[in-house]
């Protein structure tokens, strides 16, 4: 396993593992930081950064009904990254995130 990929995954055990405590109730916040997740591996974020950027994605949803203002940051960012992603794209790690999170919670939204 190549190193960046073993950094990220000891951030995400530490960093993400407790955004997964405060997200336990609802998928829908759970479903932020693996959105968040997704797009940081694609990004290739530094493990250190990971867990504050899925902070940022459950922020930037947060700032309208829907999901669109989550996916266009997360669109935005990987367009900054010369890793533009189409909307297909997003919308299927959107569903695999929220089938993910739906299996983690305790409540369904």
């Amino acid at each position: 396993m190549p190193s960046t990929i073993r950094r990220i995954r000891f951030a995400e055990a530490r960093g993400v593992e407790g955004l997964a405590d405060e997200t336990a109730d609802s998928p829908r916040a759970r479903r932020d930081p693996l959105l968040g997740l997704w797009a940081a591996r694609r990004l290739g974020m530094p493990p250190e950064r990971v867990a504050a950027y899925c902070r940022a994605v459950m922020e930037a949803d947060h700032d309208g009904p829907g999901d669109a203002d989550a996916l266009r940051e997360l669109a935005a960012d990987l367009r900054a990254a010369g890793r533009p992603g189409a909307e297909g794209v997003l919308r299927e790690a959107l569903v695999a995130a929220q089938r993910r999170a739906s299996g983690e919670t305790r409540h369904h939204d």
